[in-house]
């Protein structure tokens, strides 16, 4: 005998909108369960299309999430994309490494004005410099009134991915002086890999006193580069001391220290290193993703 199963909500009927059923996709976050909610809906509004939206960033659906977004851009259910949906999109984009659907999203972002939006502005500032654009992510950021911390984070993050080390120093000297925006951990991050790449030691030490003096010392990111400064200058004693004051080590740390050392030729210290490395992380596969880069710096 077969067992109905009973409906959470009644059917609409034709012509009414019926009880809401909003929060029932909120309910359903899996994907399948949501969408055949929003399906029933007799018309979605703007909150149940950015959540369909965000329902397939989740599920890695990057695609379909740029579809969701082209659907609100043309009117569909008389929706029009929100700040949330456009910063997602522009997310996507950032992950797909697609500078023509982003440029397409940031043209929607200025003609539904929301040029001033921090948030939305840096998505994309992100996605340009990761599509490797760092002019057009200049651009987005000249575009912005008063840029946050995390704008000029995303500027000069966009800098340092494109290897435009200097830029990011000048973008950073902007940013304390003349913004008077105090940089967090991730923008030292970025500013500890530029100086490094461009062996400037003595403000590199500058830096690093700056974040003791903040109390950033235990952000592991900014720790990793801070290390990874100090052995691209060639000031191992220094890069040692980082390391030995972490209370998290990533493959980072250990790639940037072991590297040092190589090109240092203390190979010595390298043997070691590794087999400290073996005992506190005996996962093959992150030793061969440190060990790679390590055996490069060894051959130069």
């Amino acid at each position: 005998m077969a067992v109905a199963t009973p409906r959470l909500l009644p059917p609409c009927p034709r012509g009414t909108r019926g009880p809401p059923r909003r929060p029932l996709l909120a309910f359903y976050v899996r994907l399948p369960h949501a969408l055949r909610v929003f399906d029933d809906l007799p018309r979605g509004d703007v909150v149940a299309h950015s959540f369909i939206l965000a329902v397939f960033l989740r599920a890695g659906l990057l695609r379909q999430a740029l579809r969701s977004l082209r659907a609100m851009v043309a009117g569909e259910d008389g929706v029009s994309p929100s700040a949330h949906a456009l910063s997602a999109s522009a997310k996507a984009c950032f992950v797909l490494r697609d500078h023509r659907a982003g440029a397409c999203v940031h043209g929607a972002v200025v003609v539904r004005g929301f040029e001033d939006d921090g948030v939305v502005l840096s998505a994309l500032v992100d996605m340009y410099g990761d599509a490797g654009v760092a002019v057009d992510a200049r651009r987005t950021f000249e575009e912005m009134r008063a840029p946050d911390g995390i704008c000029y984070t995303s500027l000069i993050s966009a800098f340092v991915r494109n290897d435009w080390y200097k830029e990011a120093m000048r973008w950073f000297r902007a940013m304390v002086t003349t913004s008077g925006v105090w940089p967090g951990g991730c923008t030292f991050g970025s500013m500890m890999t530029a100086l490094g790449n461009l062996k400037r030691a003595k403000q590199g030490r500058e830096a690093h006193a700056q974040v003791v003096t903040r109390g950033l010392c235990g952000n592991v990111i900014v720790e990793s580069s801070t290390l990874d400064m100090y052995a691209k200058c060639g000031i191992m004693v220094d890069a040692r001391k980082v390391f030995d004051r972490m209370k998290v080590r990533n493959a980072v740390s250990w790639c940037a220290l072991l590297g040092g050392y190589c090109q240092s030729g203390e190979h010595e210290e390298v043997l070691w290193l590794f087999r400290q490395m073996y005992k506190e992380d005996a996962d093959w596969y992150s030793l061969g993703t440190v060990l790679r880069p390590c055996v490069s710096a060894c051959l130069q």
